[in-house]
């Protein structure tokens, strides 16, 4: 089978990327995604050829230095690769018109997920992704909250800033968010961490705002939420006409202060580990790390949202303890497309791994060959 993987950052996108764009600061927001979608572009193409695809990529020049460069020695000698710059998106075009298949590995930001799908797909192209209503149901981050309160799945508080600023303004108890709680600001249409920043309560969000010299905030671009202490986690999903659980990862989550927050605390995504202790106690006898209860709460997951989520999904979410002692899943994004924990699952999973993405087999076939007591594993971007 022919099948391009058509990388955002790596592959053309990377020359939208200004200051000027972005509230918060430069093209260093993009740092960490493009370290992550370079890793996952280098790992999928490899497994992709090992399954014995014929593999095409897009390559920007900016990824051919430093480290790109070196990351780039990763992808297979015999893989297509296609050189662009401007007029990328025309030349995706033509290479996944030309492919059996297409992944595509792009965030959220501007609908650029959505708005990529939608255009190849249009012009005939196979895409291997969940539907548009699902992509912007889960990339519009307040949408996703408002689909997750009314199905009753746990979710932090979520407002859009413009909301939180009035309330705060008129001295009002924020109307959901509580003042002495530990909030974060973060993106509508976030992807990964970048520029989602983290304070001690509500008025050092307010005083922050006050100090920020940048005029060009959207406030209905951007949400606050309730910051919840716990452990970070995620689920990893094959979409389809039912969803297969993968596993799942611990999420290693930092935060730091720099210059660019001004005293706040910046959220920093530095990979992630497992296996973890199964999130629920009763275990599943088919798949012995994934749990009946977990499979009861994805289902759940699954309900709240539109219809229509295929290919890979992830679930990040925190463990929370409860005043009774016991633990609370809170999901906190759903991300429709690959992520970074791939590089971790396809140390258990073997390179056919990439195989079950595009459907050739089912993920059962790879499970039951895993043993029950899965080998310790860590994985980042970098």
């Amino acid at each position: 089978m022919k099948v391009a993987v058509l990388e955002y950052l790596c592959g053309g996108g990377l020359c939208k990327a200004g200051a000027d764009s972005y509230p918060l600061g430069s093209n260093e927001l993009f740092e960490p995604l493009f370290r992550e979608g370079l890793s996952m572009l280098c790992a999928l193409a490899c497994d992709l050829s090992l399954c014995g695809h014929e593999v095409h990529l897009c390559l920007d020049q900016k990824a051919l230095v430093g480290d790109g460069a070196r990351s780039l020695g990763q992808i297979p000698s015999h893989a297509h690769v296609h050189y662009v710059a401007n007029g990328w998106k025309s030349r995706w075009r033509e290479i996944a018109l030309q492919c059996d298949r297409v992944i595509v590995i792009a965030p959220e930001l501007h609908d650029e997920l959505n708005c990529i799908v939608a255009e190849l797909r249009s012009a005939g192209a196979q895409v291997v992704a969940s539907d548009h209503s699902f992509i912007h149901a889960t990339s519009d981050k307040l949408l996703t909250a408002n689909c997750l309160v009314q199905a009753g799945v746990p979710h932090p508080t979520t407002q859009l800033l413009s909301d939180f600023r009035r309330a705060k303004q008129r001295r009002e108890s924020s109307n959901q968010i509580g003042d002495a709680v530990p909030v974060t600001l973060k993106r509508r249409d976030g992807a990964g961490c970048a520029d989602m920043m983290v304070f001690c309560d509500g008025g050092a969000l307010m005083r922050w705002l006050e100090r920020e010299p940048r005029t060009n905030w959207c406030d209905d671009q951007w949400i606050v939420q309730t910051w919840l202490s716990g452990r970070a986690a995620s689920v990893a999903i094959i979409g389809g006409d039912r969803w297969q659980i993968v596993g799942t990862m611990e999420q290693r989550i930092t935060l730091r202060s720099d210059e660019r927050t001004h005293g706040a605390w910046a959220v920093e995504y530095c990979g992630g580990a497992g296996p973890i202790e199964s999130l629920f106690q009763e275990r599943s006898v088919a798949v012995p790390w994934v749990s009946r209860a977990l499979c009861g709460w994805v289902n759940q997951v699954r309900s709240a949202l539109p219809d229509g989520g295929y290919g890979w999904i992830g679930i990040d979410l925190v463990v929370c303890d409860t005043p009774e002692g016991s633990s609370e899943c809170v999901l906190i994004e759903v991300n429709p497309r690959l992520t970074t924990s791939y590089l971790g699952y396809r140390q258990w999973y073997g390179h056919r791994l990439a195989d079950c993405i595009l459907g050739c087999i089912d993920l059962s076939e790879l499970q039951h060959s895993i043993p029950g007591e899965l080998k310790p594993i860590a994985f980042s971007a970098s």
